[in-house]
């Protein structure tokens, strides 16, 4: 094996270790978002009221109706702000 392909093994593993590493960071940070507000839910509320949501309707009502629209809004307006960038450059 060259050094070449030893330097790009080596790159490549970089690559994929901080892919998902921000990758689980970015769910974290999603995740902590829908727990934060004035009504204070723990991220086990969050996906219990998620996954069933006839057991806490008022939880179930403000994450869904108030926290995730905000946020997917946030993810996508991001998301678009990157792509205007992009294109700009």
């Amino acid at each position: 094996m060259t050094n070449e392909t030893k330097i790009y093994i080596k790159g490549q593993r970089r690559y994929w270790r901080l892919l998902i590493g921000g990758l689980v960071c970015a769910f974290i940070f999603f995740l902590m978002s829908l727990c934060l507000g004035n009504y204070h839910t723990t991220p086990a509320d969050v996906l219990y009221a998620l996954t069933h949501p006839e057991s806490d309707p008022q939880t179930y009502t403000i994450i869904t109706l108030s926290r995730l629209p905000r946020l997917l809004a946030a993810v996508f307006v991001g998301a678009a702000l990157s792509v205007a960038g992009l294109t700009y450059q």
